[in-house]
């Protein structure tokens, strides 16, 4: 009785254990997939459109930042270009007129003969396509040995051409060995070009001769101008004199014989210019170059 007793207990303990771990391992499930409820339709396109936003910014911020930055490199290279080209200019403008003899006698200077090698800048277009003042002609002694006579190395010029509708800047090179002058003409000597067509279009070239005349010869003790009075340094009227000080200006003034003159230039340069590629990357240059060799001359 008692060994039937004990036997019905382990049996009824060993179905408890085997049945307590089933038990638990499906209340562990049940949790665990609650635990795993999903998001809902509205939260997934909210997150979406979060997404897209955040997306659609960093893009957008991309496409300015390469657009500024090939912006400013079109206008870096436009800058550059044409910044080098005014220095090449107003530098061999700069130099006009100048000899290796100036200083031993500066009357007779061959590098300032008017209508052969003094600077010149064309008043009206030319038959081979330059529009009026833009081009410019003079000479000056290169090699510092050639102050007695002009070679062909020493006659410099710039211009303005057009090809297409495209405009560019072509300068003046040596030519054969007669050529000497440039004679005011600018549609002879060799040329080449300066810039690049296919690159820059060159809008404008203007060149701007201004010229001042001084009698260095006043005061002569002539009365000029019939004004009879002259001025001292403090403005006030010196009647014993016949000068004053409207006749040192030759321009008003026509010097006697053999008055000595000179003539001071200054040229005014107005470059422009524009990328072939993008018209509105555009950019003007403006400069005022002084001759430093002045021209002298004798009255006749």
């Amino acid at each position: 009785m008692l060994v039937h007793s004990a036997r019905s207990v382990f049996v009824l303990m060993a179905r408890l254990t085997v049945i307590q771990p089933v038990h638990e391992a499906e209340m562990m499930s049940m949790v665990f997939v609650k635990r795993q409820a999903g998001s809902t339709l509205i939260e997934l396109l909210i997150s979406v459109a979060i997404g897209l936003i955040i997306t659609a910014s960093i893009v957008g911020f991309y496409i300015n930042s390469t657009a500024n930055s090939s912006q400013i490199l079109k206008t870096s290279k436009l800058n550059q270009e044409l910044t080098t080209l005014m220095t090449v200019i107003a530098n061999d403008v700069r130099r006009a007129h100048f000899s290796g003899t100036l200083l031993d006698d500066p009357i007779t200077n061959p590098f300032a003969t008017e209508g052969e090698t003094a600077l010149f800048v064309n008043d009206t277009a030319t038959t081979g396509g330059t529009n009026a003042n833009e081009c410019i002609l003079f000479t000056y002694d290169q090699d510092l040995t050639d102050g007695t006579a002009p070679v062909a190395a020493d006659v410099h010029g710039f211009r303005r051409r057009t090809q297409d509708g495209i405009g560019y800047v072509e300068i003046r090179e040596p030519g054969p060995a007669t050529d000497v002058k440039h004679d005011d003409d600018c549609d002879s000597g060799n040329w080449a070009r300066l810039t690049d067509p296919n690159t820059i279009n060159i809008t404008q070239l203007v060149f701007d001769k201004q010229t001042t005349c001084f009698n260095a010869s006043e005061p002569d003790g002539v009365d000029d101008d019939g004004g009879g009075v002259s001025f001292d340094t403090d403005g006030d009227t010196v009647a014993d004199s016949p000068d004053n000080p409207a006749e040192f200006n030759c321009d008003d003034f026509p010097p006697t014989t053999d008055d000595i003159t000179l003539l001071i230039n200054t040229v005014g340069l107005q470059l422009a210019g524009q990328l072939v590629s993008d018209s509105t990357t555009s950019l003007e240059l403006e400069q005022q170059v002084r001759i430093r060799n002045h021209i002298w001359n004798r009255a006749p």
